[in-house]
Order: C-alpha cells, then sequence, then structure tokens
C-alpha cells in the first residue's frame, strides 16, 4: 500500500528527460475510467501529465497542483460518463459562488432584455413569448447540471433553486458585487479610504447580526454581510444603524458619516448596473451634520480631566505607526501646555488619546 501511494504522487521523467506526473487509479475504477476516457483496451489505470520542465525542484513545485487539476479532470470525465467520482469532495467548477452568480446575472440580464410580447401558441402551454421559452431553455439547462451533481452524489436543489431565484431577479448576494465594486475604485481611492469601505460594511454586517438577536454571532461579519441579498436591505432595516453606531460603537456623528457614506455609495453603485431599483441610505446622514456641529463646540469647550492629561504626556506618539513626527509631537504638547500655545492641541478631542 505505501508503494501505491508514493505512485499517486511520484514524479517520473518521460522522452528529452522532461518531468511528469502520475496519478493512479484504483484498480476497482479501471473500468469506468476506461469508459470515461475511450479507451479501446476499456480500461485506464493511470493519467500522465507532462509539468513542463527538466528541473527536479521546479517539477516538485509544480506537482500539488497538477495533481489537483488532474483529479479534478479525472471526476469530471466520470460523472460526465454516468461513474461517480473517485475523489468525495470533487464538485464541478460551475459551482463556484463566484460563477454562479456570473452566470445567473447574465442570465438575468438576458431575460430582462428579451421581448416578452405573445408571437405564437404551444400546444401544451397555450400562448408563448421570447423570455418564457428563455426561462424554459433555462430550466432545462439546470435539469442538466442537476443531473450532473445527483450522479456525483450530491443534492442539486440548493445550487438549482439559488441560481433561479438569482436569474429570475428575486435575490442578490452583496459579497460578489461589493468585491466587483472595490476593484472598480480601489484604483481612485487612497488604501486609508479602502479599509475604512471595508470596515464600513464589516460594521453593517455586525448590525444585521444585531438586529436578527445574534449580537455574539460566531458567523464573521463580513461573510453575513457578503450572504445578504440586495433585496432584504430596506430603508426601515437600515433605520436604526446609525443609532446603533452612536450607542454600541460609541462613534461620534461626524464618524457616523464616514461610515454611512461607503454604503450609500455602493447602492448608487448598484442603482447604476440595474442590480437595485432603489438606495435605501438616501437620508441615513439627516441630523448627522448638525449633531457633529454641536459634538464639535462641545469638545471645544471642555477642558482635559486630570486622568486625560496624564494619559496625553505618557502617549508615545510613536507607538502606532512608523514616520517622522513623533518626537516633534511629543515636544509640541509640552511646548504647548508650557506657553499657552494651546490651538493646536484644543482641537484634539477625548478619542484622539486613545
Amino acid at each position: 500500500m505505501v508503494k501505491k501511494d508514493e505512485d499517486m504522487f511520484a514524479l517520473k521523467k518521460t522522452g528529452g528527460n522532461t518531468w511528469s506526473v502520475r496519478l493512479s487509479i484504483p484498480r476497482d475504477r479501471w473500468a469506468d475510467a476506461g469508459q470515461a476516457y475511450g479507451t479501446k483496451s476499456g480500461i485506464k489505470q493511470e493519467v500522465i501529465r507532462s509539468l513542463g520542465t527538466r528541473e527536479k525542484q521546479e517539477a516538485l513545485r509544480r506537482r500539488d497542483k497538477a495533481l489537483a487539476a488532474m483529479r479534478e479532470d479525472l471526476d469530471a470525465k466520470l460523472v460526465t460518463a454516468g461513474f461517480l467520482p473517485i475523489h468525495g469532495h470533487w464538485q464541478p467548477d460551475w459551482i463556484n459562488e463566484d460563477r454562479l452568480l456570473t452566470e445567473a446575472l447574465e442570465a438575468r440580464r438576458e431575460i430582462a432584455a428579451t421581448s416578452d410580447r405573445t408571437d405564437g401558441d404551444d400546444r401544451q402551454m397555450g400562448p408563448t413569448d421570447p423570455r418564457r421559452r428563455l426561462i424554459e431553455g433555462m430550466d432545462y439547462f439546470l435539469e442538466d447540471r442537476a443531473e450532473q451533481l445527483e450522479k456525483a452524489g450530491k443534492d442539486p436543489s440548493g445550487y438549482v433553486t439559488r441560481y433561479r431565484e438569482i436569474a429570475l431577479g428575486k435575490t442578490t448576494p452583496i459579497g460578489p458585487l461589493f468585491d466587483r465594486w472595490m476593484r472598480d475604485v480601489e484604483s481612485t481611492i487612497r488604501q486609508q479610504t479602502a479599509r475604512g469601505h471595508r470596515l464600513a460594511f464589516r460594521f453593517f454586517g455586525e448590525f444585521l447580526a444585531f438586529q436578527d438577536g445574534d449580537a455574539c454571532s460566531s458567523q464573521d461579519p463580513e461573510t453575513l454581510i457578503a450572504s445578504t441579498s440586495v433585496e432584504s436591505i430596506t430603508k426601515r432595516r437600515i433605520g436604526e444603524f446609525p443609532e446603533w453606531l452612536a450607542q454600541r460603537k460609541r462613534l461620534s456623528a461626524k464618524t457616523i458619516q464616514s461610515r454611512i457614506s461607503p454604503l450609500k455609495t455602493f447602492w448608487d453603485w448598484l442603482e447604476r448596473k440595474g442590480y437595485s431599483e432603489t438606495n435605501p441610505w438616501l437620508g441615513a446622514t439627516t441630523g448627522l451634520k448638525r449633531r457633529a456641529e454641536v459634538e464639535e463646540k462641545q469638545d471645544h469647550k471642555r477642558e482635559y480631566t486630570e486622568a486625560e492629561l496624564i494619559t496625553l504626556l505618557q502617549a508615545n506618539p510613536d507607538g502606532h505607526r512608523r514616520w517622522g513626527y513623533g518626537a516633534a509631537i511629543f515636544d509640541l504638547i509640552r511646548l504647548g501646555l508650557l506657553t499657552g500655545a494651546r490651538q493646536m492641541a484644543e482641537k484634539k478631542t477625548v478619542g484622539h488619546l486613545s
């Protein structure tokens, strides 16, 4: 058995001293593989693929990736031929979430662009139109994929339902669309701004978990918001988000505005792309500008407490970043306290001390 395991992952040299990798097929599946590959002998014992290099170390580096592709190809051929895959984890590449969404959204665009005007009659179904026929064609396509999944021993219902709901405009997951939007805008914004966008969505994911009564959810907030549908985000549902940021996250009004802004901009993008009919974030920051002005005046008028002064004097300006201003800020704070030059210091709030 040890020798067989080694053969499954073995490298071998072929003609011209080029390295190849060999994937052995279990004896009880030789006949299945033979039919899947259409061999003359009716059996297939192994799959061999060139690694395209004469260097052994490079061959070792390429081996694992090549074996993974070979297993995928072998299982796909077996399933297409009506057999179970050899590797239990196998699944077709089209079941991947990103590809599912891409294909389903493309189907949605085609359906939306196709006329629903009656142009004929079907003996069984009655009046028909191009859009209806297109949807029927999609259903036949999904039946074929469901059959492939069933042959592989997998339940196809989840895939088929999700594809149809997206294609027919019933649901649109946020995650892949957010990734597309970030790729679209990252080239025009600073890294700090991009981090702020991602933080805003993370906070929104936490808020949705809190709203659903799962404030201590084991699910990552980013995963939660990614799986949430665009259609489920309504003005009523997000109405408490600014209050949640203020009370739970203890953010200032100005910071709350900066956290809501990326969400509003993202929904503007969704509207332009046709994935959302309305932007629920319009008006979400109403009243925050006035509150920010009040908070700023309060911060200007309030004096530092003794504890805050101690924190300020003990703080290390170089503690959380590498920059060239640490020593100057360290000296400036002391000069300001001793000379009365407090104009810059007074602009700092309690939040800047932590």
